[in-house]
Order: structure tokens, then C-alpha cells, then sequence
């Protein structure tokens, strides 16, 4: 758990490292522009961009304007959530999340 939460700080403590607009939202672009800013090797970079491509298509949990559109994004804490390990739990009918509801602790963060 110690070591969780020290990644998490590294990874996320200076949001300006993270999040280059300051809206901290993460658009489909903008991982793109960062899968593509982190390019080891093609088959890395295109695993990389599916992987972040679909976390985007089911964790998408606020809209960003971008270009006068309205596009779905990936706010730093639900990102932060999926690295945690939390982000799955809590989403509602998982059965995670009804039995942590359930529960006379109520949610507990995992590492």
C-alpha cells in the first residue's frame, strides 16, 4: 500500500508534468499527443494508445471543449482511480461495489 501510494504521488504529484492545459481532463488528443511524446518502439506506442483509447471509451467521466466541440475526457482522479486499483470497484452494479456497499465498513481504497 506505502509503495501504491508513493507511485501515485511520483506519477501525479506535479500535475503540470501531467496535465498540460491545466484543465486536468485528458482528451483523446491529448493522449495521442502523449502516447506519441513516449515512443519506444511502434508496437509499444500502438498497445499503448488501444489500451489508453479504451480506458477513454469506458471511464470517460467529464466533457473537455476542444476545437468548439463538446469531447469526452478522463479527469486526473479517475485516472488516478485506475492505477489505485479503485476504479472498477466503485463502479455501480459491479460486484465489488455491492457488496462494499453492503458492507458496514463501506468502501475501502485497495492497492
Amino acid at each position: 500500500m506505502v509503495q501504491c501510494r508513493a507511485f501515485l504521488e511520483k506519477a501525479f504529484g506535479a500535475r503540470s508534468a501531467v496535465d498540460r492545459n491545466g484543465d486536468k481532463a485528458f482528451t483523446a488528443t491529448e493522449i495521442t499527443r502523449m502516447v506519441n511524446a513516449n515512443r519506444e518502439s511502434l508496437l509499444g506506442s500502438l498497445v499503448s494508445l488501444v489500451e489508453w483509447q479504451l480506458l477513454l471509451l469506458l471511464a470517460a467521466d467529464t466533457e473537455v471543449v476542444e476545437d468548439d466541440k463538446a469531447v469526452p475526457a478522463l479527469s486526473v482522479a479517475r485516472i488516478k482511480s485506475f492505477y489505485d486499483g479503485t476504479l472498477f470497484t466503485r463502479w455501480p452494479g459491479t460486484a465489488q461495489s455491492v457488496r462494499l456497499a453492503q458492507s458496514p465498513q463501506g468502501s475501502q481504497q485497495g492497492c
